[in-house]
């Protein structure tokens, strides 16, 4: 852990809120001179104040800890692009099993009665 770059990262959130180092002390119950040590990396957060800090800052514990933002935009990109894949995926599945229906009917080795059952039996796969 770095304790100055946690500090930085806690001072970049408070201005981020607007708040002066006295506004942030006085809604975490500590003196302004806390928050400073904090800031410059002299002293870390006790670990009980830990909670209260994300909270009001509105991060995870484990980001002041590290001193930097969680990737959760690109997390949340990553997961788009995967469900853009399963979805293509599935189209191209479906495609596939509509041209072997084509292709089976075609070459007349399909009987009505199966091509509905095998029809229904895609839908509700869906």
């Amino acid at each position: 852990m770095d304790q100055k770059k946690s500090g930085g990262f806690l001072k970049e959130l408070r201005k981020e809120q607007s708040l002066t180092q006295e506004q942030a002390a006085e809604k975490l119950g500590v003196s302004s001179r806390t928050i400073s040590r904090w800031e410059t990396g002299a002293y870390m957060p006790d670990i009980s104040m830990l909670v209260d800090i994300a909270e009001m800052y509105d991060v995870d514990v484990r980001e002041i800890i590290d001193g930097e933002r969680r990737q959760e935009d690109m997390n949340s990109e990553v997961k788009e692009t995967a469900v853009k894949m399963a979805d293509y995926s599935a189209m191209e599945k479906k495609t596939m099993q509509m041209d072997q229906v084509y292709e089976l009917v075609h070459h007349d080795r399909f009987r009505l009665s199966d091509y509905s059952e095998y029809c229904e039996g895609i839908c509700h796969s869906a």
